[in-house]
């Protein structure tokens, strides 16, 4: 759990952009809770009474609340892409910024490939796990 908090601490540079791919994500679900509604109505009356324009309303708001889901989600990407790609660049920063800060001595006595190896493959996992 602890690390888990270390890790947040990376994203609160970032707040504005979490909170507006939040907001996304928010507003995307949202867009589709009146799609039962809207379905309903045309099963129970724009069929049954061959009512031709409220079938074609229903169908309208039904394709833009599609449209409007599909916008909000590429805005939730890209905003969570941007954080997840800043937050990495500086946890790779800080890392690097820490092994500088090592003596060579320490770098004499073990091996430098297995670090960098185990570094390289802790970051990428954590990457992994972020999506």
């Amino acid at each position: 759990m602890k690390d888990l908090f270390k890790m947040l601490d990376f994203l609160r540079p970032y707040k504005k952009s979490v909170f507006w791919g939040l907001l996304f994500v928010l507003i995307c679900s949202l867009s589709a809770l009146p799609l039962p509604l809207i379905y309903k109505t045309i099963m129970d009356k724009a069929l049954p009474d061959k009512n031709i324009y409220l079938l074609l309303l229903c169908i309208l708001g039904v394709v833009f609340l599609m449209l409007s889901a599909q916008i909000f989600a590429f805005f939730q990407t890209f905003s969570f892409a941007q954080v997840k790609e800043k937050v990495f660049t500086d946890l790779r920063s800080k890392i690097f910024e820490h092994l500088q800060g090592i003596s060579l001595k320490q770098f004499a006595e073990q091996r430098t490939g297995g670090l960098l190896s185990r570094i390289t493959s802790d970051v990428d996992a954590s990457q992994f796990l972020l999506g």
